[in-house]
């Protein structure tokens, strides 16, 4: 499928999901005859000041927001609320109330969060992160930025691909390319698309101004032909902190580190590999294709979170 289709595609989807002005029919494409282009670290600094809402240059602030997700049929899965206090260097608050459970992480010198039963969902992790972090680390292993400008319609885009840079080792499969991409706006570095690990893809609208920063008060959040989730931010206001809210909930524990690891570094690291049984019934069947499943691995390996995607 060419760059024009899969855009138009991502696109269209979006737009069943909710209004996207004048973004709605038109396609990505390449532009024949770009103009300078950024270098990848100015792009992503510049978008990172301007988009990234947990960071110093950000005022103290109260948000809350509320969302909804659905499943790989598009049937729901969940809603929920997010409520999350920042102090304007380096403290936050996040309570995510999501399908009846409640999860809260205080953030100080260390990272703690309540223990209490939590199911998250792969669609509640991108809306999330896709409002407060939607910019990809410069730093991640295994992974290169590089960018590209492509036109939106009649608006100019410059687009962060970031790609897999790890090898395959000899005897293995090649896996599928794994790639996201951040498309932000040339002179405004306001970030209007995202496509999330080949599988996601978010669009922000109804873009408003904060202090220097500009947050998108509606996030669509699809995969293929269904859409996956939607967010809207509430209220977002300024905000006197004060110490009372970062002091650690009752029982809470170190929040461990999580990292994105996608299909492509996992296979090159795996000790021990115990393939799956072919069911006869689809082998007779001639049945065949990918699955892609989501999961979160603890710290002692077991599988929390299992989610299929497709």
């Amino acid at each position: 499928m060419s760059i024009h289709a899969h855009r138009l595609r991502i696109i269209a989807l979006a737009c069943a999901g909710v209004a996207l002005a004048h973004f709605c029919g038109q396609a990505i494409a390449q532009q024949a005859e770009p103009a300078a282009v950024r270098s990848a670290a100015e792009v992503l600094a510049a978008a990172e000041e301007k988009v990234k809402l947990e960071m110093p240059s950000s005022p103290a602030f109260h948000l809350l927001a509320n969302f909804e997700t659905f499943d790989f049929h598009g049937d729901p899965y969940g809603s929920g609320t997010l409520e999350v206090y920042w102090d304007g260097q380096q403290r936050s608050r996040q309570t995510i109330v999501y399908r009846g459970h409640t999860r809260t992480t205080v953030k100080t010198v260390r990272e703690v969060r309540t223990v209490e039963r939590f199911e998250s969902s792969a669609a509640e992790r991108a809306l999330i992160r896709g409002l407060l972090s939607p910019l990809p680390s410069s730093t991640a292993e295994g992974r290169e930025l590089v960018v590209e400008r492509k036109t939106l319609g009649a608006t100019p885009l410059e687009c962060l691909s970031e790609r897999e840079t790890a090898k395959v080792n000899a005897g293995q499969s090649p896996q599928m390319p794994n790639v996201s991409e951040y498309c932000v706006t040339p002179k405004a570095s306001l970030l209007r698309l995202a496509e999330l690990n080949s599988t996601f893809a978010l669009v922000y609208n109804k873009m408003e101004p904060f202090g220097t920063k500009a947050v998108a008060r509606e996030m669509v959040l699809s995969q293929g032909k269904i859409v996956r989730g939607r967010l809207h931010v509430g209220s977002l206001e300024a905000w006197v902190p004060g110490d009372e809210m970062f002091v650690s909930p009752p029982g809470s524990v170190a929040k461990p580190d999580q990292t994105h690891i996608s299909g492509g570094v996992v296979a090159g690291t795996i000790v021990e590999k115990d393939s799956p049984t072919y069911p006869s019934i689809a082998k007779a069947g001639h049945v065949s294709g990918a699955v892609i499943m989501s999961a979160v691995i603890s710290e002692n390996g077991k599988v929390q979170d299992v989610e299929l995607l497709s």
